[in-house]
């Protein structure tokens, strides 16, 4: 299949009523600095007669930030109902995934907070959680005699090693 890069009027290219992906208002405010940022890097997808193919969300941005013309590949071969439908869906679809040392060892993880990663993909919610104060407890036990004490520190003991990451200590009065 054979794509001819050009430029078009906005209000010449028309979106597809089946277009499946939706932005939220934060994904939307980051395409949007993107673009303000670095213009449009990736053209958009049209058939031959204008609909998008691929590149709903970016052009919507563009028609709100009043952009009156767009750069667009343009199919220069027959395409069917079905491949334009497929190609959709692949264009939306197709992802990597990240490489989480690459990015840890090549990138600050505030800069990547600033590009668009949320704290939970880059698994800062996790440091906030063991960040927090440990909740203390206290269980007061009387015993009779040593023997008996002995025996319930053991069981406590037992019990304390099963949960990862707690630690405790015995007070005797």
């Amino acid at each position: 299949m054979k794509w001819q890069l050009e430029s078009r009027r906005i209000d010449e290219v028309y979106p597809n009523v089946k277009n499946p992906r939706r932005m939220d208002k934060e994904q939307a405010e980051a395409l949007e600095n993107s673009i303000k940022k670095f213009g449009l890097c990736a053209p958009i997808v049209l058939n031959g007669s204008g609909t998008i193919i691929g590149g709903h969300q970016r052009v919507n941005t563009m028609r709100a930030m009043g952009y009156e013309f767009v750069d667009v590949y343009v199919s220069q071969s027959h395409i069917t109902q079905e491949e334009e439908e497929e190609l959709s869906i692949l264009l939306n679809k197709i992802s990597g995934e990240w490489d989480s040392d690459i990015l840890a060892n090549c990138w600050d993880g505030e800069d990547l907070l600033r590009y668009g990663f949320s704290p939970k993909e880059l698994g800062l919610e996790a440091d906030e959680e063991r960040k927090k104060p440990p909740r203390k407890f206290t269980l007061t036990i009387q015993c009779e005699d040593e023997i008996q004490l002995e025996l319930i520190e053991e069981q406590v003991a037992q019990l304390i090693e099963q949960c990862e990451g707690v630690r405790y200590k015995v007070k005797i009065k």
